[in-house]
């Protein structure tokens, strides 16, 4: 007799499905496995034998031969170890095939039995659509709430996955989670004093998901006002939060690891981008939040200039040949820099120390078609007013506020453009010059021809414009939408 149970690989953000076969055969007693399994996978021959040993389930002293399909496809982890379980006590008949069919298996047994939780329940959501598939997890094995969610069982053992399957005693399902991710530390608008326009610009930016490039003196904020934005994004959706916790299993990263990334400057273009072994990057990691480039100047061109397609394709394409997937990385980039090597150019208080040449090669960094995917460039100035006195200009409901405009912001580019992953920045041309009052195409016209902006830039003042009415609640893009979009694009010379 052949035993079949299911399991999933997790290399693939979709999960392949794997199949466990399990005979019994004459021969010395043992257990054998096949089909391409790593390290992991082989050891769990000594945990699945103690834990069945330990749960009152002996194998009967027979040869078994596993094997995990497709056998061309290399297997890794230990959550296998529940399916092998189960197929070996089905080819040992103490199971019977319908009792077993339709259901997968996930989760790593101890050497007691006990089922230690598994970070890939959010990967059995999308097989579990047909009305008879159902799956076993370990207990803590949290998942999104979806209505496939009431198909996953918890299991605190591996003698209650055994008393479940017979009917003895039926397992609790598993524990929703909200679709949420919310750091505990998250920087309030309100613990910033001063920076109205730079508050302005990343209001603007949030709404309409337009990358925004900081520039300014060492002490000016930008790195708190990088932190804080994090703190006005819009709340997931449901499939968001489910492609987040995929992701997130992909590269063995916590769930509540937040939706802000900063990586540092030393990082390699692999960590940054995926491995093509498809381990997600920094930037997947930042999908559907915030992706923070501190001293960006400071970061080596060619890992920079990786940046330029993930931007505007929302993901990257890790790996090559079959194995070859598409990572979604749809965040939205905060980038910060000093104007110098010193930090103090155009600074009113310290002189600058650098020269002409050493400040253009510093800056030098940022590419030309890199500068051209920030639809904000904005110059921080070091603020002018005592702090007393800029304390009392504090709003205490600004953080409420600004949260407040950014939804209606968003709701509005939802319904304009019939789905809720589209933002202006990712708008085409024609969508955002729509309704767009003729004197203010006329004053843009005027200021690219006076500029020399590329095509790309115009589009991103069109953007802009298009956000800004949005929070205006104005229907139509005006002059002094289009006037305060030119504003936020200042030039590093």
């Amino acid at each position: 007799m052949i035993a079949h149970t299911q399991s999933l690989s997790f290399q693939t953000l979709d999960g392949q499905p794997i199949t466990v076969e399990a005979t019994a055969t004459k021969g010395l007693p043992g257990i054998v496995i096949v089909g391409m399994g790593n390290k992991a996978v082989q050891e769990s021959v000594q945990r699945v034998r103690s834990a069945l040993k330990h749960s009152d389930l002996p194998l009967p002293p027979r040869r078994y031969i596993v094997n995990l399909a497709p056998a061309e496809l290399p297997k890794q982890g230990s959550h296998y170890d529940l399916a092998i379980a189960v197929a070996l006590l089905a080819a040992a008949s103490l199971l019977k095939t319908s009792e077993i069919e339709n259901c997968f298996f996930l989760g790593e047994v101890s050497l007691d039995g006990h089922i230690r939780p598994t970070n890939g329940a959010a990967f059995l959501l999308h097989h579990l659509t047909e009305d008879r598939t159902r799956a076993i997890v370990g207990t803590g094995s949290s998942a999104p709430f979806t209505p496939e969610t009431q198909k996953l069982y918890e299991a605190p053992h591996l003698r209650d996955v055994y008393r479940h399957l017979k009917g003895v005693a039926l397992l609790d399902p598993c524990i929703a989670k909200p679709p949420s991710i919310v750091a505990s530390d998250e920087t309030s608008f309100e613990s910033i004093i001063g920076q109205e326009q730079a508050k302005r610009a990343l209001l603007i930016a949030i709404a309409g998901h337009h990358p925004i490039l900081l520039v300014g003196p060492p002490g000016v904020g930008k790195t708190l006002l990088g932190q804080a934005a994090a703190s006005l994004l819009p709340p997931l959706s449901p499939e968001d939060f489910i492609t987040r916790l995929k992701i997130g299993a992909l590269a063995q990263e916590p769930e509540t690891s937040g939706r802000y990334r900063s990586p540092h400057p030393t990082i390699t273009p692999q960590a940054l981008i995926g491995s093509p072994r498809g381990i997600p990057g920094q930037i997947s990691l930042a999908h559907k939040g915030v992706l923070f480039i501190d001293e960006i100047a400071e970061y080596p061109a060619n890992t920079l200039e990786m940046l330029r397609q993930p931007i505007e394709q929302k993901g990257i394409w890790l790996g090559a040949g079959p194995s070859r997937q598409f990572m979604p990385a749809d965040f939205w980039l905060v980038a910060a820099c000093n104007p110098c090597r010193c930090g103090y150019y155009g600074d009113p208080e310290i002189p600058c120390r650098c020269t002409e040449w050493q400040r253009r090669r510093y800056l030098n960094k940022l590419s030309g078609p890199l500068l051209d995917r920030f639809s904000i460039v904005l110059i921080l100035n070091r603020p002018q007013n005592g702090l007393k006195s800029r304390t009392k200009s504090l709003r205490k409901n600004q953080q409420k506020e600004l949260k407040e405009s950014v939804h209606l912001a968003v709701s509005r580019q939802n319904n304009r453009y019939n789905s809720c992953n589209s933002y202006n920045y990712n708008a085409s041309i024609s969508q955002l010059s729509l309704r767009c009052h003729s004197s203010a195409l006329d004053l843009l016209e005027r200021t690219r021809v006076m500029k020399h902006y590329s095509q790309r830039v115009y589009q991103h003042f069109i953007a802009l414009a298009r956000t800004i009415a949005d929070l205006d609640g104005s229907h139509e893009i005006q002059v002094h939408h289009m006037a305060e979009a030119l504003q936020l694009r200042n030039t590093l010379e």
